[in-house]
């Protein structure tokens, strides 16, 4: 063998673990040092995909790419990243459907070229919608419920008039937004009550039952004054309830009023006849 012969050797080594490998060259009996050549690492063991919150995640020990899906099953591809090392942050760009929710998944193949069996989830990511909330519709009910059309006397019995206020996406409403309207032609304010982060937000009126009197009617928008209403990706409703005014049958029938009895000094006609 000379100085400059490539030689081919098999070996056993440990599985799934890296072994040192040194070299010793012996001549006529004579050896020379043994020195450090070569580590090999045998991996045989495909990584899982690991994830932190809805953020491209830390990676585990052996991941060094990470492929992204758009379906569970893994066969779309999203978008894929390599890392140099454990726990690297990757930046993965992909395209996602516009104004809707797309649930991410991956796979993640290490050094070795194994690659994970199953399709883990990795996150959901929403595309935020750049159309303002509308107000859909606003209905009317009573706490204890009525059937409309119906009569309240408020002397007799309490109730609760609940606006329900219903928007094409969920909102957050700081503040306390207010929704006019009428009874017998005077106005009066629903306060809002609650419903924020859902789509379905209430207002409340209680009757008063020595000034309200006549026939409902609903305004025709809502009033923010300092509060605000927004969708979650910060876009401002419309305040305009998109419908005309409606009565939805209910009626108040207030205190009548007893008349006013004044009085004052008697007074006398006097009859003067000549004498």
């Amino acid at each position: 063998m000379t100085s400059t012969a490539n030689v081919a050797l098999t070996t056993t080594v440990g599985a799934n673990t890296t072994t040192a490998i040194y070299g010793q060259f012996t001549l006529s009996s004579k050896k020379s040092a043994c020195v450090f050549l070569a580590n090999y690492t045998h991996d045989n063991v495909a990584p899982t995909v690991t994830y932190v919150s809805s953020s491209p995640g830390s990676s585990g020990d052996t991941i060094y790419t990470l492929t992204l899906y758009s379906n569970n099953t893994c066969t779309t591809v999203f978008g894929s990243a390599t890392g140099v090392a454990a726990n690297t942050n990757m930046a993965i760009t992909g395209q996602v459907t516009a104004n809707a929710t797309t649930s991410i998944y991956g796979k993640a193949t290490d050094l070795a070229g194994n690659t994970s069996s199953s399709c883990g989830y990795v996150t959901t990511y929403t595309h935020p919608s750049a159309a303002a909330p509308t107000i859909a519709s606003v209905t009317l009910y009573t706490l204890p419920l009525l059937s409309f059309p119906a009569t309240i006397d408020p002397s007799s019995t309490t109730y609760l008039l609940n606006f329900k206020v219903s928007t094409s996406v969920p909102v957050n409403v700081t503040g306390s937004p207010t929704l006019a309207f009428t009874i017998g032609g005077s106005s009066r304010t629903a306060t809002y009550a609650s419903g924020s982060g859902s789509s379905n937000l209430i207002f409340t009126y209680s009757p008063s039952a020595s000034s309200d009197s006549g026939a409902l009617v609903s305004g025709t928008s809502l009033t923010l004054g300092a509060a605000t209403i927004r969708s979650s990706s910060g876009n401002v409703a419309m305040t305009n309830l998109n419908y005309t005014q409606f009565t939805p049958g209910l009626t108040f029938v207030g205190q009548v009023a007893l008349p006013t009895v004044v009085t004052g000094a008697p007074y006398a006609n006097a009859l003067c006849a000549d004498s």
